[in-house]
């Protein structure tokens, strides 16, 4: 990424979800294959800080690999890339989808 010019108005970035996938499995030997927890969640984050957000050209190529999965994920284009320092609370999860059922 080549850095170009900071961002002078960092709430024009818009944060993505971040998701997880929580999984607690059972640790009783004839349980194991039914989990605790196993959810699809959405974290809740409030009071969010970005701190020196930059904006520049951003490049992502991943190398190819035989029989790993890592060469699936690359990129099909690339447009702005932006860093910068984050930080937020999190103190809920939105539940999106019980993997259990």
């Amino acid at each position: 990424m080549t850095l170009k010019e900071p961002i002078k108005n960092p709430s024009v970035l818009t944060q993505k979800p971040v998701l997880n996938l929580l999984h607690f499995p059972r640790l009783a030997a004839d349980k194991q294959g039914q989990p605790v927890v196993h959810e699809l969640v959405e974290n809740v984050p409030h009071d969010v800080k970005i701190e020196q957000a930059w904006i520049g050209e951003g490049l992502l190529k991943l190398p190819a690999a035989d029989s790993e999965e890592i060469s699936d994920l690359a990129p099909l284009r690339m447009g702005k890339g932006i860093r910068a320092s984050m930080a937020y609370i999190v103190d809920d999860l939105k539940t999106l989808k019980d993997l259990r059922k």
